[in-house]
């Protein structure tokens, strides 16, 4: 029997965090993430539940939480349920 410490199916993409919340990066296997909203390039990848978060403050204008207020205390506000 795996236990979660053997399981040899993980791989170093199991074990990646989100930089805003610093849960895991990606929920599920065909998981993306998101690119965040707060630089234009969208080049800092973040969890999916915090993309919903932060496309759901864009949308009600409120203000978005920078990089600079990472991690965020109790994760995203706003989520989705998932698939």
């Amino acid at each position: 029997m795996l236990t979660p410490e053997s399981d040899s199916r993980k791989t170093p993409r199991d074990e990646e965090k989100c930089p805003r919340c610093e849960g895991p990066l990606y929920g599920y296997p065909e998981d993306r993430g998101a690119g965040s909203r707060v630089v234009a390039e969208r080049h800092i990848v973040i969890c999916s539940a915090c993309g919903t978060d932060e496309a759901i403050r864009d949308s009600r204008g409120d203000a978005p939480v920078l990089p600079g207020e990472w991690p965020i205390a109790g994760g995203p506000r706003y989520q989705l349920p998932r698939p």
